[in-house]
């Protein structure tokens, strides 16, 4: 007997194991939906409490039911929806969003698939009224805007505004008619604005709102500014560079003395100027003869890197912002607001152009009209394109890999 329960508990045993394990694999529960959908465009871009929208879904393969719990909500800042979703055995589901709350940007998750972003905007704060140039703060949670005489700072959460200087916001001796173009000190605590309209360069205490003048016809000595457009500011605040149109220079300031002295190359029209990844050369692009170009600044000298050629796929149109790429600085992108108000991307070795994103070209979401001011993330991966089209008066959010388009504030 004991010779037959010896054979015979190690066959039980195995036959025990077999049941608990079929057990336990029927009711292993998915992490994933069964079925592959995508999501289309959404029925509107932006949306307040008072408004319902609809995100549609297209089935693709695999199980053809929307398996609800998979399928969630996501949002920045403080917005929230709620939702509801019809035709789940469809092939093309949709889901009706409302009651939106907070501000910020509201999606829909599916498995690995995210739709396209909608703004909530219930309460942004003071709207822009003609933005022409944004920084992006370190943090990557906020923004920095000049709109004529304002500076405004913008939470890229929630895409709400307040105005941190104006001539009724802040103090000092800066009368600001016009600014077009931003830059930020390394702490970043202070801005650094041309002002079209005065001819000045400003100075802006970002805590404060305190505004000073830096460089204008009553401070400092050398050629006075006729109708700056762009500046940049070195890393240790000692030296300004400044695209004149009406001067057609570069005029370099002494941030310490407000005096000004000329580089020698011309200078067409510029709204879009880069430093290089050391400060001892610049990057600029003309508007009207839209072209590439780097200049040397111990010598005074400039390159053509990129322009318009015969049989080229891609031309600048009208040029204006430029930012360089941080993690590969062979990358320039830029604005060309001209024609089809493409951003595109510069390859500074070959000067070869392509698109980045483009209404009809590549990505999703509603066309820029008219941008004219950008910068990119510290990690690369996403542009912000302030437009100032009375359709909008927004920033969009570019991202690099996929072209698609969103509002970030409006």
């Amino acid at each position: 007997m004991k010779t037959f329960y010896i054979f015979l508990l190690p066959f039980l045993f195995s036959c025990r194991s077999q049941v608990d394990f079929h057990a336990v694999e029927k009711n292993i529960i998915p992490s994933s939906p069964e079925g592959v959908y995508t999501f289309n465009e959404p029925s509107v871009y932006e949306a307040t409490s008072e408004d319902s929208f609809t995100i549609s879904m297209t089935y693709t393969s695999g199980l053809n039911e929307i398996e609800s719990q998979f399928l969630k909500l996501k949002s920045t800042g403080d917005s929230s929806c709620s939702f509801e979703v019809d035709d789940l055995y469809s092939s093309s589901p949709h889901i009706t969003l409302s009651a939106c709350t907070g501000n910020g940007r509201v999606y829909l998750e599916y498995g690995d698939r995210n739709s396209y972003e909608v703004l909530i905007n219930n309460d942004g704060g003071p709207v822009f009224s003609g933005g022409w140039d944004i920084y992006i703060m370190k943090d990557g949670l906020h923004a920095l805007v000049v709109d004529s005489d304002r500076l405004f700072k913008v939470n890229l959460g929630t895409g709400v505004r307040t105005i941190i200087h104006s001539n009724s916001v802040g103090s000092g001796g800066a009368d600001i008619g016009g600014m077009t173009s931003i830059q930020v000190n390394p702490a970043e605590d202070t801005v650094y604005a041309v002002d079209a309209s005065n001819n000045t360069i400003v100075k802006i205490d970002i805590a404060s709102g305190h505004g000073e003048v830096v460089s204008s016809s009553a401070i400092g000595s050398g050629q006075n500014f006729l109708n700056p457009t762009r500046l940049l500011v070195t890393a240790d605040e000692s030296t300004a560079y400044v695209a004149d149109r009406n001067t057609h220079t570069f005029i370099v300031v002494d941030i310490a003395t407000g005096n000004r002295t000329e580089l020698s190359p011309y200078v067409g029209i510029c709204y879009g100027m880069a430093f290089g990844p050391d400060e001892d050369s610049f990057y600029y692009i003309e508007r009207d003869s839209d072209v590439l170009f780097r200049v040397n600044i111990s010598d005074d000298s400039k390159t053509n890197i990129a322009e318009n050629l015969p049989g080229d796929e891609v031309d600048f149109a009208t040029a204006h912002a430029l930012v360089l790429d941080p993690v590969n600085p062979d990358n320039i992108y830029v604005l060309s607001p001209g024609g089809a108000d493409q951003v595109q991307k510069v390859s500074i070795s070959t000067g070869e152009k392509s698109i980045i994103s483009a209404d009809g070209f590549r990505g999703e979401g509603l066309p820029i009209l008219e941008s004219l001011g950008m910068d990119i993330s510290s990690d690369g991966k996403t542009l912000y394109v302030i437009d100032t089209s009375s359709s909008y008066e927004a920033i969009f959010k570019v991202d690099i890999a996929t072209g698609n388009r969103s509002f970030v504030s409006k």
